[in-house]
């Protein structure tokens, strides 16, 4: 990570990530035809230059996941749909545990963002809930309380990928990108 908050790859790691040969990713840097920059005698590459690379040059579309956000502050629900929307995604937007148990009756969703401090149901009885409906949608919990019992609590009903509160957009990228088909 950079000091502008980007990050930056070697070949071998574009090479990596792409799945390609580091010759094919080397050709490509010398010829122009995949966005990068020569550092001294290295080539580096953006990351998000390489996402987008890839959108506009793959034969295939990803598909979207279906997720939803349960979050009582409607800023966060808003910021964080707004920010799924942007990658593609496709999003649902619940105010409340309760809502989200109806939610996941009719639907399935492959990820769902939860808050953590919620009134009337808080995530970790919202994910217990969810998990006597038999849902397997991941859960990721949204809270600034990641020191907390009710923490402890959550991570009681299995494994979670929890991001910290205030949500920062790189956050909610990168777990996006480790769910990505």
């Amino acid at each position: 990570m950079s000091a502008t908050g980007k990050t930056f790859l070697t070949i071998g790691e574009v090479s990596e990530y792409l799945k390609l040969p580091e010759e094919t990713i080397y050709k490509y840097a010398r010829s122009g035809r995949i966005p990068a920059a020569k550092v001294g005698r290295h080539w580096r590459f953006d990351q998000d230059q390489i996402d987008h690379w890839v959108q506009d040059h793959s034969n295939t579309k990803p598909s979207a996941l279906k997720i939803l956000v349960v979050d009582d502050e409607p800023m966060i629900r808003q910021l964080v749909e707004k920010w799924l929307l942007e990658l593609g995604e496709n999003v649902t937007c619940v105010s409340n545990g309760g809502e989200a148990l109806t939610a996941c009756e009719d639907e399935s969703y492959d990820i769902i963002f939860l808050d953590l401090m919620m009134p009337f149901m808080n995530g970790a009885e919202t994910m217990k809930n969810l998990q006597s409906m038999g849902v397997k949608s991941s859960v990721i919990f949204l809270t600034g309380f990641f020191d907390s019992r009710l923490m402890e609590d959550a991570l009681d009903h299995g494994p979670v990928t929890i991001i910290k509160k205030p949500v920062v957009k790189e956050s909610l990228q990168n777990v996006i990108r480790s769910f990505s088909r």
